[in-house]
């Protein structure tokens, strides 16, 4: 069923965190479910969006991971009391299965998984 929500928030200074095909104005255009189908192109790009609060000062990281393996590690650094930050990663044909998306600090805490599968 993909109309369930594939996003976990796990620490209150999480205020929103959603997947996403694309952020406009800081803003996601639209909500994610936990199957993606791969289009036509054979390319999709994702996004995880973040709204944190009372986080300032902290460095983030969004880390993507393809059937276990870390694909991507992006920094995100929190300046102000309130912001919002996303990471995107492009899939192609050749990464199709299993997806894991970790919002987690420098000591490894996590704050939201986000996990979707892109079938085969």
């Amino acid at each position: 069923d993909d109309t369930i929500n594939p996003v976990q928030r796990l620490l209150p200074s999480i205020i929103r965190a959603q997947l996403t095909h694309d952020v406009v104005k800081n803003e996601p255009v639209d909500q994610l479910g936990s199957h993606i189908p791969m289009n036509e192109q054979g390319l999709l790009r994702i996004y995880l969006f973040t709204e944190m609060s009372q986080l300032q000062g902290k460095i983030l990281f969004h880390d993507w991971y393809h059937q276990g393996k870390r694909m991507a590690h992006v920094r995100i650094p929190v300046g102000h009391e309130r912001t919002r930050a996303s990471s995107s990663k492009f899939i192609d044909r050749y990464m199709l299965g299993s997806w894991t998306v970790k919002v987690v600090d420098a000591e490894q805490q996590v704050y939201v998984t986000a996990q979707f599968v892109v079938p085969k």
